[in-house]
């Protein structure tokens, strides 16, 4: 059964990539539904919330914002409820990302600032430069000019820490934000 639940959000982690976003849900509602199965006391908690944060991603490369909210907020209460910091840092870097997006810039600076508390007790910096880019950028729109520029200056060295591209990319294509 677990492998089935494993086997079932793999499949749906190849279908987002694919660009097949309702096969996807497909395959991450069923994986939700086989480690429920499971037990919900714990174990499968992270896998749940992971497969409900993908789902969001789904939502958001179709631009449909308020679904891909809505799911990736289901994946931080289940994290909050079960006192889970690992994923709880990158699910609310997407939520905050989706909220920018929308220009609730508000609730996105709350997502960020959640992030990066959650950064601090988790030893990743996975995804950890966005939150510091986009934080940065609403600190510099509100006013906060050196705050701001702290967050980006901390994005630019997390992203080189990592090394990714992509992650690179994405933090110096941010200044056109401000």
């Amino acid at each position: 059964a677990k492998n089935d639940a494993i086997a079932r959000r793999l499949m749906g982690i190849s279908s987002l990539m694919a660009g097949r976003y309702e096969e996807a849900r497909v395959h991450f509602d069923a994986s939700i539904i086989s480690f429920e199965n499971l037990g919900t006391g714990g174990r499968y908690v992270l896998n749940i919330a992971a497969c409900y944060n993908y789902i969001s991603d789904t939502f958001r490369k179709q631009g449909r914002m308020d679904e891909a909210l809505h799911n990736v907020e289901k994946a931080i209460d289940i994290c909050a409820k079960h006192n889970i910091m690992r994923g709880s840092s990158i699910f609310n870097t997407n939520a905050g990302i989706i909220a920018f997006e929308i220009d609730q810039i508000d609730l996105a600076k709350q997502y960020f600032e959640q992030a990066l508390k959650n950064f601090e007790t988790v030893d990743t910096l996975w995804r950890r430069s966005e939150a510091e880019g986009y934080l940065g950028i609403i600190m510099i729109r509100t006013g906060q000019e050196v705050m701001g520029k702290n967050y980006l200056e901390a994005a630019k060295m997390h992203a080189e820490i990592i090394g990714n591209p992509e992650t690179l990319k994405l933090v110096q294509g941010l200044e056109k934000y401000i």
